[in-house]
Protein backbone atom coordinates (compact mmCIF):
# COMPACT_ATOMS: atom_id res chain seq x y z
CA UNK A 1 0.00 0.00 0.00
CA UNK A 2 1.13 3.44 -0.84
CA UNK A 3 2.79 5.24 2.01
CA UNK A 4 3.08 2.60 4.12
CA UNK A 5 6.74 2.01 6.10
CA UNK A 6 8.99 -0.56 5.72
CA UNK A 7 8.32 -3.51 7.66
CA UNK A 8 12.34 -4.17 7.75
CA UNK A 9 13.08 -0.50 9.03
CA UNK A 10 14.40 -0.02 12.48
CA UNK A 11 13.09 3.30 13.03
CA UNK A 12 11.13 3.36 15.87
CA UNK A 13 8.83 6.07 17.56
CA UNK A 14 10.43 7.00 20.91
CA UNK A 15 7.14 6.96 22.72
CA UNK A 16 6.41 2.99 21.96
CA UNK A 17 10.38 1.59 22.71
CA UNK A 18 10.33 2.23 26.31
CA UNK A 19 9.56 -0.93 28.59
CA UNK A 20 9.66 0.35 31.94
CA UNK A 21 13.28 1.68 32.61
CA UNK A 22 15.65 4.64 31.08
CA UNK A 23 16.96 5.52 27.76
CA UNK A 24 20.57 4.63 28.69
CA UNK A 25 19.46 1.48 30.31
CA UNK A 26 17.52 0.41 27.38
CA UNK A 27 19.72 0.90 24.72
CA UNK A 28 22.66 -0.27 26.36
CA UNK A 29 20.69 -3.46 26.89
CA UNK A 30 19.77 -3.61 23.37
CA UNK A 31 23.42 -3.75 22.09
CA UNK A 32 23.90 -6.96 24.75
CA UNK A 33 20.93 -8.40 23.78
CA UNK A 34 21.66 -8.28 19.73
CA UNK A 35 18.54 -6.38 19.04
CA UNK A 36 18.54 -6.96 15.44
CA UNK A 37 15.70 -6.38 12.28
CA UNK A 38 14.09 -9.49 12.75
CA UNK A 39 13.21 -8.00 15.89
CA UNK A 40 10.36 -5.86 14.36
CA UNK A 41 7.58 -7.81 13.36
CA UNK A 42 4.05 -5.95 10.95
CA UNK A 43 0.99 -7.13 10.37
CA UNK A 44 -1.96 -6.26 8.07
CA UNK A 45 -5.51 -6.33 9.44
CA UNK A 46 -8.58 -5.62 7.19
CA UNK A 47 -11.92 -4.99 8.74
CA UNK A 48 -15.14 -3.09 8.21
CA UNK A 49 -17.58 -1.71 10.76
CA UNK A 50 -21.49 -1.23 9.23
CA UNK A 51 -22.96 2.33 8.31
CA UNK A 52 -26.06 1.86 9.96
CA UNK A 53 -24.65 1.71 13.26
CA UNK A 54 -22.32 5.09 12.98
CA UNK A 55 -23.09 8.45 12.46
CA UNK A 56 -19.83 9.63 13.70
CA UNK A 57 -16.14 8.59 13.67
CA UNK A 58 -13.27 9.22 15.55
CA UNK A 59 -9.47 8.08 14.64
CA UNK A 60 -6.35 7.92 16.34
CA UNK A 61 -3.53 7.45 14.12
CA UNK A 62 -0.33 6.70 16.38
CA UNK A 63 2.99 7.35 15.04
CA UNK A 64 2.86 5.57 11.38
CA UNK A 65 0.90 7.26 8.19
CA UNK A 66 -3.05 7.72 8.51
CA UNK A 67 -5.33 8.43 5.87
CA UNK A 68 -8.96 9.47 6.17
CA UNK A 69 -10.96 9.70 3.48
CA UNK A 70 -14.41 9.76 1.98
CA UNK A 71 -16.14 7.44 -0.08
CA UNK A 72 -19.17 6.55 -1.79
CA UNK A 73 -19.99 2.99 -0.10
CA UNK A 74 -22.45 1.83 3.23
CA UNK A 75 -19.82 0.89 5.25
CA UNK A 76 -16.63 2.44 7.07
CA UNK A 77 -13.80 0.37 5.91
CA UNK A 78 -9.98 -0.22 7.91
CA UNK A 79 -7.41 -1.44 6.78
CA UNK A 80 -4.05 -1.14 9.43
CA UNK A 81 -0.66 -2.17 9.76
CA UNK A 82 0.24 -2.80 13.21
CA UNK A 83 4.09 -3.42 14.50
CA UNK A 84 5.86 -4.88 17.30
CA UNK A 85 9.21 -4.81 18.96
CA UNK A 86 11.60 -7.29 20.86
CA UNK A 87 9.83 -8.98 23.25
CA UNK A 88 6.08 -7.50 22.92
CA UNK A 89 3.62 -10.29 21.09
CA UNK A 90 2.36 -9.14 17.46
CA UNK A 91 -0.99 -10.53 19.05
CA UNK A 92 -1.05 -8.19 21.86
CA UNK A 93 -0.74 -5.13 19.49
CA UNK A 94 -4.92 -4.08 19.37
CA UNK A 95 -6.37 -2.84 16.33
CA UNK A 96 -9.27 -1.40 18.32
CA UNK A 97 -12.31 -0.40 17.11
CA UNK A 98 -15.76 0.73 19.39
CA UNK A 99 -18.98 2.02 18.76
CA UNK A 100 -20.71 3.53 21.77
CA UNK A 101 -23.76 5.75 20.65
CA UNK A 102 -23.37 6.07 17.08
CA UNK A 103 -19.78 7.27 17.42
CA UNK A 104 -17.51 4.70 16.28
CA UNK A 105 -13.93 5.15 17.76
CA UNK A 106 -10.74 3.32 15.85
CA UNK A 107 -6.86 3.45 17.53
CA UNK A 108 -4.56 1.07 19.10
CA UNK A 109 -3.58 -0.27 21.91
CA UNK A 110 -0.12 -1.45 23.60
CA UNK A 111 0.55 -3.44 26.07
CA UNK A 112 3.12 -1.62 28.75
CA UNK A 113 5.11 -3.61 32.11
CA UNK A 114 8.76 -4.14 32.83
CA UNK A 115 11.05 -5.16 29.77
CA UNK A 116 15.04 -6.33 29.83
CA UNK A 117 15.05 -5.23 26.19
CA UNK A 118 13.22 -3.33 23.46
CA UNK A 119 9.97 -3.81 23.35
CA UNK A 120 6.30 -1.61 22.22
CA UNK A 121 4.27 -1.44 18.94
CA UNK A 122 2.19 0.83 17.20
CA UNK A 123 0.76 1.44 13.62
CA UNK A 124 2.71 2.02 10.87
CA UNK A 125 -0.16 2.69 8.83
CA UNK A 126 -4.16 3.18 9.52
CA UNK A 127 -6.17 3.70 6.45
CA UNK A 128 -9.92 4.68 6.89
CA UNK A 129 -12.69 5.01 4.30
CA UNK A 130 -15.74 6.30 5.41
CA UNK A 131 -19.15 7.04 3.74
CA UNK A 132 -19.95 10.61 3.04
CA UNK A 133 -23.29 10.55 4.95
CA UNK A 134 -20.72 10.14 8.19
CA UNK A 135 -19.50 12.52 9.87
CA UNK A 136 -15.70 12.39 11.37
CA UNK A 137 -15.00 14.04 14.62
CA UNK A 138 -11.50 13.96 15.19
CA UNK A 139 -8.77 13.15 13.96
CA UNK A 140 -5.36 12.64 16.44
CA UNK A 141 -1.49 11.49 15.39
CA UNK A 142 1.52 12.17 17.69
CA UNK A 143 4.51 11.58 15.45
CA UNK A 144 3.22 10.39 12.60
CA UNK A 145 1.75 11.92 8.83
CA UNK A 146 -1.69 12.07 8.41
CA UNK A 147 -3.84 13.04 5.04
CA UNK A 148 -7.83 13.65 5.07
CA UNK A 149 -10.10 14.44 2.11
CA UNK A 150 -13.59 14.43 1.07
CA UNK A 151 -15.02 13.84 4.57
CA UNK A 152 -18.32 15.51 6.58
CA UNK A 153 -18.30 17.14 9.51
CA UNK A 154 -16.79 19.69 12.14
CA UNK A 155 -13.49 18.02 12.24
CA UNK A 156 -11.07 18.45 15.78
CA UNK A 157 -7.11 18.11 13.92
CA UNK A 158 -4.95 16.91 17.33
CA UNK A 159 -1.20 16.73 16.15
CA UNK A 160 2.16 16.21 18.35
CA UNK A 161 5.22 16.56 16.68
CA UNK A 162 3.86 15.07 13.35
CA UNK A 163 2.34 16.61 10.06
CA UNK A 164 -1.56 16.99 9.28
CA UNK A 165 -2.79 17.82 5.16
CA UNK A 166 -6.63 18.59 5.31
CA UNK A 167 -8.67 19.01 2.22
CA UNK A 168 -12.26 18.92 1.03
CA UNK A 169 -14.09 18.82 4.68
CA UNK A 170 -17.35 19.87 4.70
CA UNK A 171 -17.35 21.54 7.85
CA UNK A 172 -15.51 23.48 10.52
CA UNK A 173 -11.91 22.60 11.12
CA UNK A 174 -10.57 23.33 15.37
CA UNK A 175 -6.39 23.12 14.96
CA UNK A 176 -4.53 22.07 18.08
CA UNK A 177 -1.26 21.55 17.56
CA UNK A 178 2.25 21.32 19.47
CA UNK A 179 5.48 21.48 17.11
CA UNK A 180 3.79 19.49 13.82
CA UNK A 181 2.62 21.34 10.69
CA UNK A 182 -1.15 21.58 9.97
CA UNK A 183 -1.92 22.25 6.18
CA UNK A 184 -5.69 23.12 5.43
CA UNK A 185 -6.97 23.34 2.53
CA UNK A 186 -11.00 23.73 1.33
CA UNK A 187 -12.60 23.63 4.39
CA UNK A 188 -15.52 25.89 5.76
CA UNK A 189 -13.66 27.47 8.72
CA UNK A 190 -10.41 27.58 10.59
CA UNK A 191 -9.69 27.77 14.31
CA UNK A 192 -7.38 27.06 17.06
CA UNK A 193 -4.27 26.73 18.80
CA UNK A 194 -0.55 26.10 18.15
CA UNK A 195 2.31 25.32 19.76
CA UNK A 196 5.78 25.88 18.05
CA UNK A 197 4.41 24.35 14.98
CA UNK A 198 3.31 25.77 11.64
CA UNK A 199 -0.35 26.39 10.50
CA UNK A 200 -0.98 27.15 6.75
CA UNK A 201 -3.95 27.62 5.16
CA UNK A 202 -3.44 26.64 1.26
CA UNK A 203 -6.70 27.90 0.54
CA UNK A 204 -8.89 30.80 1.85
CA UNK A 205 -11.50 29.99 4.26
CA UNK A 206 -13.20 31.91 7.28
CA UNK A 207 -11.53 32.07 10.41
CA UNK A 208 -12.22 32.01 13.85
CA UNK A 209 -9.93 32.74 16.80
CA UNK A 210 -6.27 31.26 16.26
CA UNK A 211 -3.44 31.16 18.66
CA UNK A 212 0.38 30.53 18.37
CA UNK A 213 3.68 30.59 20.86
CA UNK A 214 6.56 30.03 18.97
CA UNK A 215 4.93 28.58 15.94
CA UNK A 216 3.78 30.41 12.32
CA UNK A 217 0.27 31.18 11.38
CA UNK A 218 0.08 31.45 7.59
CA UNK A 219 -3.79 32.32 6.49
CA UNK A 220 -6.11 32.94 3.64
CA UNK A 221 -8.58 34.82 5.14
CA UNK A 222 -12.04 35.02 2.74
CA UNK A 223 -14.16 35.50 5.97
CA UNK A 224 -14.51 36.02 9.68
CA UNK A 225 -16.37 33.88 11.81
CA UNK A 226 -17.69 36.77 14.23
CA UNK A 227 -15.35 39.41 15.61
CA UNK A 228 -11.65 37.42 15.13
CA UNK A 229 -8.69 37.73 17.25
CA UNK A 230 -5.52 36.39 16.31
CA UNK A 231 -2.55 36.21 18.86
CA UNK A 232 0.84 34.89 18.38
CA UNK A 233 4.14 35.43 20.76
CA UNK A 234 7.63 35.09 18.86
CA UNK A 235 6.08 33.60 15.74
CA UNK A 236 5.13 35.29 12.55
CA UNK A 237 1.89 35.94 11.07
CA UNK A 238 1.03 35.94 7.21
CA UNK A 239 -2.40 37.31 6.64
CA UNK A 240 -3.69 37.27 2.97
CA UNK A 241 -6.85 39.17 2.85
CA UNK A 242 -9.64 38.52 0.45
CA UNK A 243 -10.68 41.85 -1.23
CA UNK A 244 -14.50 40.69 -0.46
CA UNK A 245 -13.79 41.07 2.93
CA UNK A 246 -15.40 43.61 4.94
CA UNK A 247 -13.85 44.25 8.30
CA UNK A 248 -11.85 46.81 10.53
CA UNK A 249 -8.29 45.35 11.18
CA UNK A 250 -6.13 45.97 13.84
CA UNK A 251 -2.49 44.98 14.65
CA UNK A 252 -1.26 45.52 17.61
CA UNK A 253 2.58 44.71 17.97
CA UNK A 254 5.75 45.07 20.78
CA UNK A 255 8.85 44.91 19.74
CA UNK A 256 7.70 42.82 16.31
CA UNK A 257 7.28 44.53 12.95
CA UNK A 258 4.45 44.73 10.66
CA UNK A 259 4.45 45.19 6.80
CA UNK A 260 0.97 45.76 4.55
CA UNK A 261 1.45 45.88 0.94
CA UNK A 262 0.12 48.36 -0.69
CA UNK A 263 -4.22 48.83 -1.39
CA UNK A 264 -4.88 46.01 1.19
CA UNK A 265 -5.91 48.38 3.85
CA UNK A 266 -8.07 51.85 3.33
CA UNK A 267 -7.80 54.26 5.97
CA UNK A 268 -4.60 53.53 7.43
CA UNK A 269 -3.77 55.02 11.05
CA UNK A 270 -0.49 53.96 12.27
CA UNK A 271 -0.23 55.02 16.29
CA UNK A 272 3.42 53.42 18.79
CA UNK A 273 2.73 49.68 18.63
CA UNK A 274 -0.79 49.90 16.48
CA UNK A 275 -1.42 49.53 13.20
CA UNK A 276 -5.72 50.26 11.77
CA UNK A 277 -7.28 49.97 8.31
CA UNK A 278 -10.18 48.66 7.10
CA UNK A 279 -11.28 46.47 4.11
CA UNK A 280 -14.83 46.94 2.45
CA UNK A 281 -16.66 49.05 4.71
CA UNK A 282 -15.19 48.04 8.18
CA UNK A 283 -18.08 46.16 9.43
CA UNK A 284 -16.06 42.98 11.25
CA UNK A 285 -13.50 43.25 13.62
CA UNK A 286 -9.84 41.23 13.23
CA UNK A 287 -7.47 42.07 15.68
CA UNK A 288 -3.87 40.82 15.54
CA UNK A 289 -1.67 40.71 18.66
CA UNK A 290 1.75 40.15 18.41
CA UNK A 291 4.59 40.26 21.30
CA UNK A 292 8.48 39.60 19.09
CA UNK A 293 7.25 38.61 15.88
CA UNK A 294 6.51 39.74 12.44
CA UNK A 295 3.24 40.14 10.47
CA UNK A 296 2.54 40.97 7.37
CA UNK A 297 -0.53 41.68 5.11
CA UNK A 298 -1.13 41.27 1.78
CA UNK A 299 -3.80 40.21 -1.32
CA UNK A 300 -5.83 37.05 -1.51
CA UNK A 301 -6.62 36.34 -5.10
CA UNK A 302 -10.17 35.43 -5.78
CA UNK A 303 -9.83 34.13 -9.37
CA UNK A 304 -11.32 30.31 -10.20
Amino acid sequence: MDGVLDPRSTSTPRRRVLGGIGFGVVYGLAGCLGYTETDRRTATEEFSVSGDSVDRVTVRGDDGETVVRGWDGADVQVEATKYALGETDLSAVTVTRDVTDGRLSIGVEVPGGFSFGPSGGGLEALHVRVPRDIQVERIAIDDGTARVNEVRGNLELSVDDGDIEAGGVDGAVDVSADDGEVTVGAVESVAGEIGDGRLRMSEGASVGDLTADDGDLDLAIQGLDGDVTIQSDDGTVEAALAPTLDATVEVHTDDGSVRVEDGILDDIETTEGTTRGTVGTGRGRLTIRIDDGDVRLGPLSTAE
